[in-house]
């Protein structure tokens, strides 16, 4: 009889395998996590987490925008006057810009690619770059993350590739040494993890996650990682690492360098080319 230890209510837990046991007469199946623990299969429920995602860049370029409250809507813009539309965004709805703008009464108004306008109060934009960091070149991976915004842009060169919501250190600008902020600077990621444990910290609501989903793990110590746990994704809400949406994680994972060989759970950059990651104000 295979016999599995208790977890607390609200635990999280990567299954790395499966196998049949015995509990009484019936068979019952068990779950192997990461840590080495025996879970029983019919005591789990599966926890996809929010299932909304970021723009992909290669076909809708720059500028893009997030809603990032409830209660927005698109306005009509003409002769000076902005009238209210009758539909409501979701939110976290991406949203394709043109770049022109215009200020109505004070307050700026942004085209969108559909002929609507949205007030720039109600979204999160990502927009062209006029200027790239030094490190930039052609083939050079790299990873932009906007902590006013919070927003993560993906790059190739100079070429944007895919563009979402984060949450970051809740602090935002503060020093990490004292405070609840992401460290801000140029950073190289050191490995590349399918599941690792999380700061305690890190976690919100009360949950206790064994382990976080697709981690790129940072030079500097702190991490990229999906939050299958909560959807905070566009709010500061972290103590150090950079949470996303499991989708947009694992499609940022994917994508980095360095890769991953099949089989294998981790990866160590070996001092050859990997992904940088921007963490700028």
């Amino acid at each position: 009889e295979a016999k599995a230890p208790l977890l607390r209510k609200g635990s999280g837990v990567a299954i790395a395998g499966t196998f049949a046991g015995n509990s009484g007469s019936s068979p019952r199946s068990f779950g192997l996590t990461a840590s080495g623990r025996l879970v029983p299969i019919d005591r789990l429920r599966p926890s996809l987490g929010p299932t909304w995602h970021g723009i992909d860049l290669e076909k809708a370029g720059l500028p893009v925008g997030f809603v990032h409250k409830r209660g927005v809507h698109t306005w009509h813009v003409s002769h000076g006057k902005a009238t209210k539309n009758d539909d409501e965004l979701d939110r976290r709805t991406g949203i394709a810009l043109t770049g022109k703008f215009r200020t109505v009464d004070g307050i700026r108004y942004d085209e969108t690619r559909d002929g609507n306008w949205l007030r720039a109060q109600d979204f999160l934009p990502v927009v062209k770059r006029s200027k790239f960091p030094d490190f930039v070149r052609p083939g050079q991976k790299w990873l932009d993350v906007s902590l006013a915004n919070q927003t993560i842009t993906a790059y190739d060169g100079t070429k944007p590739i895919y563009a979402t919501l984060v949450s970051t250190g809740r602090d935002t600008l503060g020093d990490p040494a004292t405070a609840a902020a992401t460290p801000r600077g140029t950073f190289r990621v050191k490995t590349k993890h399918i599941t690792r444990a999380l700061d305690p910290k890190e976690v919100q609501n009360g949950f206790d996650v064994a382990d976080a989903p697709w981690v790129l793990e940072l030079d500097q110590g702190t991490s990229l990682a999906a939050a299958y746990w909560s959807d905070v994704a566009g709010e500061a809400s972290t103590q150090h690492d950079v949470l996303m949406s499991p989708i947009d994680a694992r499609r940022l994972w994917s994508w980095a360098d360095p890769q991953l060989p099949d089989g294998w759970a981790s990866v160590s950059d070996a001092g050859g080319d990997t992904t940088i990651v921007n963490v700028r104000p």
